[in-house]
């Protein structure tokens, strides 16, 4: 009841680095319960207790360490989609900015304008590198 109180009626949420510590220290735990098991059933110390100890060890061992790794590599997904979702944000306000820059005065240019002037620039280029490559063929033809 005290707990409650405290808290506002909610049970504080546990740190997640904290659970992943435990999670290994039970499977590793585990695994020890396993072979000291094994180990007692095959040398005659115990008959039934080593062999519910080794099941119980290895049950222990493989669930918890499965949820473990599981617990962490969601984990470590999340950081790696955090840190791209950042990166790409930081990459896009540079975008922003050079939009920015692009605007003249009056407004009417944007960047998607820049970028049209330049392609029609390049094209007139390769309309002209097509036209000599035209008369140059038509040249070879024509001898």
């Amino acid at each position: 009841m005290v707990m409650r109180e405290r808290y506002g009626g909610m049970l504080p949420e546990p740190d997640m680095e904290t659970v992943i510590r435990i999670g290994w220290m039970v499977t590793i735990l585990g695994f020890i319960v396993t072979v000291v098991s094994i180990v007692g059933e095959l040398r005659g110390w115990w008959n039934f207790v080593g062999e519910v100890g080794a099941t119980t060890g290895a049950i222990v061992t493989v669930v918890v360490g499965m949820g473990t790794l599981l617990a962490g590599a969601g984990r470590q997904q999340v950081g790696g989609v955090r840190d791209a979702v950042e990166t790409n944000g930081r990459k896009l306000d540079k975008l922003d900015v050079i939009e920015d820059a692009l605007v003249e005065a009056d407004g009417r240019t944007s960047k998607l304008d820049a970028v049209q002037v330049e392609l029609d620039r390049q094209t007139g280029v390769l309309d002209r590198q097509v036209e000599i490559l035209e008369r140059i063929r038509d040249g070879l033809d024509g001898a």
